[in-house]
């Protein structure tokens, strides 16, 4: 796994889940690890103006120089509205609701990322991938060869051996499969050909690892406290965690995909093969197969305080 480490730039690719802006605002703190080249907002798990003006308004909030861009890839099953409204509650939280972002034609996000695997060399770009990875296969599906400058990628998706994330409350019981995990869902068929297609190293998030990591009392505490002793990005952490404090089946499942940036150590993790079951009523499940695509898996944490503490001292800069 040295190629964790040894990238000097990292491209993020997101849907704006509550999750996602803080998870990237947690690589952004680590001083030893690879700067953020730039960031594409999907339009899955958001609605997509005020997801972009939410992420400006915290790039402006904290005074982070973070390239944002909106890309156009679309998917095959919709998030639930619910969901997707969470863009807009964050960017009306006290920290940002009086920052003003005009109406405005957002950056070229499928662009931006085409433009960074170019500008590295083979091997040399990074991926963190916390949202389905429609844009990145787009873009590899027009130019293959683009693949070979990527040295690895983290993606937060799929579940493994415990239930997926679809909830029947928010969904038809006949597309309701209990194994799916909405980053694979979303366009099963997207992720099924990064897993035929590519070879480059892959780590996986799946909910394996994050089901453990809720939004804590004590991580809000914590949270606030530092708030109060002066962290701008702890304040904004401990609102923006609060809006959806309430929902039993919030978990940090992005800041947990960012963490081996970090340190894999945290993490139980395992070589195997995997494959993605593309269509019909199990569309969205990813499963592990001998003969299938090759990656690192998370499979559950190591030492759940250390973890929360690990993330709260990242979120104590600023």
């Amino acid at each position: 796994m040295d190629w964790l480490h040894k990238a000097r730039s990292v491209f993020v690719l997101s849907d704006a889940a509550i999750d996602e802006y803080l998870a990237t605002l947690f690589v952004s703190t680590l001083g030893h690890g690879p700067r953020i080249a730039g960031e594409l907002i999907v339009n899955a798990d958001c609605i997509a103006d005020p997801a972009m003006v939410t992420g400006l308004k915290i790039r402006r909030a904290l005074g982070l120089d973070i390239p944002l861009g909106l890309s156009a890839a679309r998917g095959w099953n919709p998030f639930p509205w619910q969901y997707r409204e969470d863009c807009i509650r964050l960017g009306q939280i006290d920290m940002l609701r009086e920052i003003e972002i005009p109406s405005q034609s957002w950056a070229d996000g499928d662009a931006m990322l085409r433009d960074y695997l170019q500008a590295c060399a083979p091997g040399e770009a990074l991926i963190l991938c916390m949202c389905p990875p429609t844009p990145l296969t787009d873009i590899l599906r027009a130019q293959p060869a683009l693949a070979t400058r990527i040295g690895g990628m983290i993606w937060m998706g799929g579940a493994l051996n415990v239930p997926g994330n679809l909830d029947p409350a928010t969904l038809p019981a006949a597309v309701c499969n209990p194994s799916a995990e909405w980053n694979v869902f979303w366009d099963p068929s997207s992720a099924d050909w990064l897993f035929r297609h590519t070879d480059f190293p892959l780590l996986l998030a799946p909910l394996d690892a994050s089901d453990p990591v809720k939004i804590s009392a004590e991580l809000l505490r914590t949270l606030r406290e530092q708030a109060a002793n002066g962290s701008k990005l702890s304040e904004l952490a401990a609102e923006a965690y609060s809006l959806v404090a309430d929902e039993k089946f919030y978990r940090l499942w992005d800041v947990v995909s960012a963490l081996p940036l970090l340190d894999l150590d945290l993490f139980h993790h395992h070589d195997t093969g995997l494959e993605v079951i593309s269509h019909g009523p199990a569309q969205g499940t990813v499963r592990e197969h001998p003969g299938g695509r090759r990656a690192t898996v998370l499979s559950g944490v190591r030492d759940l305080p250390q973890l929360y503490a690990r993330v709260c001292r990242q979120f104590n800069h600023g």
